[in-house]
């Protein structure tokens, strides 16, 4: 099969497609809402939407009206497009490269065209799929999206899959690498390497994954036979930028350092690594770390880390299953694989008393 190039447009180029297919099915009337209203209505930036509006200018499919700073419909657009649209929350190379590999390979094998949409982190549901719905796409692929939105999207009578959202049973498509047994097999990681204090930073903005995050660790602490401590062993940070994670390692190794970190995304990982050479805190002799998720990025760091890692071939194998399944009209089920096990230097066994 060729393979497509790959490229996640810039958010101008994002809006401008939008507005675009708002003009090919009437739904802007016969004047579209000013910078300001747009500004607050889809969560994006002022410069977002003036780059947006001169591109469609330039192309003819938007000119000025008679008010100040009014855009009202230039040439008409032809009939909707069909294809693909890909949704995505966080880039996927914050989640690791791997995330990347399943993605592309994902997209190649959805209907052309394809193109992709990147959404506001913290939007509603109900504001996720409004937006979603602009799009003329026959199918939708989510990524690392909840499962709950790709309900609300077949029920508008979209045909969607679900790529790496873990969830129960729905009538949507699920290919997903399992992210209970990702959390767990990093905690049975580190136990198994004789830590008894390990840590795993959780985001306030999703409470309710969250708390069930802590359950999972709960029952790891449970099952090694450990004292589990909720507030050391998966503090809530206020949000996922780097500085918020400085401040909460800053605060573990003030007070309780633990024996071993489990980090997700890569920047959790990079303001770790920072924030632990500013502490003069040593990986492994000081702490010990178990990545979730990262292959390609390991390589440019000199020391070899611990990680799980996505089975990436098997996930391209099993959605490329289950699109046939559902170009022959058959029942797509929920297919879930499990993390693969990595070790590295960067797990070692605790060398200090009480650690």
């Amino acid at each position: 099969m060729r393979a497509r190039s790959f490229k996640l447009s810039p958010p101008e180029e994002q809006f401008a497609a939008e507005i675009r297919r708002r003009l090919s099915d009437g739904r802007g009337g016969a004047r579209l809402p000013g910078i300001a209203a747009l500004t607050r209505d889809f969560g994006v930036s002022r410069k977002t939407v003036e780059r947006a509006f001169l591109l469609l200018e330039r192309t003819g499919e938007l000119k000025k009206g008679g008010g100040r700073g009014e855009r009202v419909p230039g040439r008409t657009r032809g009939a909707p497009r069909g294809g693909t649209l890909v949704a995505y929350g966080l880039h996927p190379e914050l989640y690791g490269s791997e995330s990347l590999d399943v993605l592309r390979a994902a997209a190649e094998t959805m209907p052309e065209p394809v193109t992709f949409l990147r959404l506001e982190s913290g939007a509603s549901r109900e504001a996720t799929v409004e937006r979603i719905l602009l799009s003329d796409a026959g199918s939708i692929l989510l990524m690392h999206q909840p499962w709950g939105t790709g309900a609300a999207l077949a029920a508008a009578g979209r045909r969607v899959v679900v790529l790496g959202s873990d969830g129960p049973d729905s009538p949507v498509p699920i290919v997903a690498m399992r992210f209970e047994s990702l959390i767990r097999e990093a905690f049975r990681f580190a136990f198994e390497a004789s830590h008894t204090r390990v840590c795993y930073p959780l985001w306030r903005r999703r409470p309710e994954i969250a708390a069930t995050m802590r359950g999972w660790i709960a029952d790891e602490y449970r099952r090694a036979g450990l004292r589990h401590s909720p507030d050391f062993d998966a503090p809530v940070v206020d949000d996922d930028s780097p500085a918020a994670m400085a401040a909460c390692i800053r605060s573990l190794f003030r007070h309780t350092p633990p024996g071993a970190l489990v980090l997700q995304n890569l920047p959790q990982w990079l303001a770790t690594v920072q924030t632990l050479s500013d502490l003069r805190v040593r990986v492994p002799a000081d702490v010990s770390i178990v990545l979730l998720s990262h292959v390609r990025e390991l390589a440019a760091s000199p020391l070899a880390y611990a990680h799980l890692r996505y089975p990436v071939p098997e996930l391209v194998s099993e959605f490329r299953k289950l699109m046939r399944r559902l170009d022959a009209g058959k029942p797509g089920g929920r297919t879930m694989l499990e993390p693969i096990r990595e070790p590295g230097a960067s797990l070692a066994p605790p060398r200090g008393p009480g650690r």
